[in-house]
C-alpha cells in the first residue's frame, strides 16, 4: 500500500506550491485515475519531436524554451514555500 500512498502524494498538486512534487522533480505529472479524465500540466514531449521538422536549431531552441519555464516554475514553487 505505500507504493499507491506514495504515488497518491507525489502526484497531487500542494497548495502551498501550486505543483506536484512529481511535476517539479520529473517535470510530467504522473496518470492516476484521478487525473486520467482531467489535462495534464506536463510537458508533451511528443509535440516537440514531431513538430514536423527537422531543423536541429528549432528544436534546440523549443528545448531551451522547455528548460527555461520549467526552471522558472521550479523558482515560483520555492518562492512560495518561503512566503508560506
Amino acid at each position: 500500500m505505500l507504493d499507491a500512498l506514495s504515488l497518491s502524494y507525489n502526484s497531487s498538486i500542494h497548495t502551498a506550491m501550486g505543483f506536484s512534487p512529481a511535476y517539479l522533480i520529473h517535470g510530467f505529472q504522473p496518470i492516476t485515475s484521478n487525473n486520467i479524465a482531467g489535462q495534464s500540466s506536463s510537458i508533451d514531449w511528443m509535440e516537440i519531436l514531431n513538430s514536423g521538422s527537422n531543423d536541429q536549431q528549432i528544436l534546440h531552441n523549443k528545448a531551451l524554451d522547455l528548460v527555461k519555464g520549467f526552471f522558472a516554475e521550479r523558482l515560483r514553487a520555492r518562492d512560495a514555500l518561503l512566503l508560506g
